[in-house]
């Protein structure tokens, strides 16, 4: 919806979170890896197309994250860093 208003202007920037399993794969995770590997790939063919307009393209990839959270006890700080 907003990429003809980017051409017009002829700026713009676009920007892509994706997973490390866009670039990768690993066992057992085909279908997530292959819908990863899509998107980067429609992102990389939208990078191309869209040079002449002087509009940016970008993916990020971030590794394997742990995204669970512990408690700390009031006053500890350590414990309230993530693992």
């Amino acid at each position: 919806a907003i990429l003809p208003n980017m051409i017009s202007r002829r700026t713009g920037q676009i920007v892509l979170i994706n997973s490390i399993q866009g670039k990768i794969g690993i066992p057992f995770r085909a279908a997530y890896a292959a819908s990863k590997h899509a998107a980067v790939g429609f992102f990389d063919c939208l990078r191309a197309e869209m040079e002449e307009f002087d509009i940016s393209v970008s993916t990020v990839n971030p590794t394997f994250i742990c995204s669970y959270h512990r408690q700390p006890a009031p006053g500890n700080w350590e414990a309230s860093i993530w693992k």
